[in-house]
């Protein structure tokens, strides 16, 4: 599980990957989450937009690795699923809320703890950010450490 999480905005993977030593803040546009595991959410989010099942997606190599911190300290840089980003920037809020609550209960039955207040929180930031990375042909990205 991820420490810190951080999804930002990039004009492309190698300007993403220069947040890797330090993370995104101030340098991109960007939204900070707690401690969750921010690949999983990535794939479970797709596949509740998608109908797609988990292992699908997975076996499609998404999220894709953009940097990792070599010197072991865990840090990495993954690119949000173009799909993803695509759903996202498109979702109402009716539709964020009704995934919000999906996504709360599917993490619930893992056995964590989300209240659907806070998976609508991420899910609504993490809209506004998909719809910067589409209107501006950016990337939607994710740091964890």
């Amino acid at each position: 599980m991820s420490s810190m999480v951080h999804f930002f905005v990039a004009a492309d993977d190698r300007t993403a990957a220069t947040a890797l030593e330090h993370g995104p803040d101030g340098s991109f546009p960007s939204l900070t989450c707690g401690n969750f595991d921010a690949d999983l959410a990535l794939i479970e989010w797709a596949s509740l937009f998608t109908g797609r099942s988990f292992d699908e997606l997975l076996q499609s190599g998404e999220p894709r690795d953009v940097a990792g911190d070599d010197a072991g300290s865990g840090s990495l840089v993954v690119a949000a699923p173009d799909g993803l980003v695509t759903d996202l920037s498109v979702a109402t809020d009716t539709r964020l809320d009704r995934l919000a609550g999906l996504w709360a209960r599917q993490r619930a039955a893992e056995g964590d703890a989300f209240d659907r207040e806070l998976a609508l929180d991420i899910l609504t930031g993490l809209a506004a950010l998909a719809r910067t990375a589409a209107t501006d042909g950016q990337g939607l990205y994710c740091w964890v450490a």
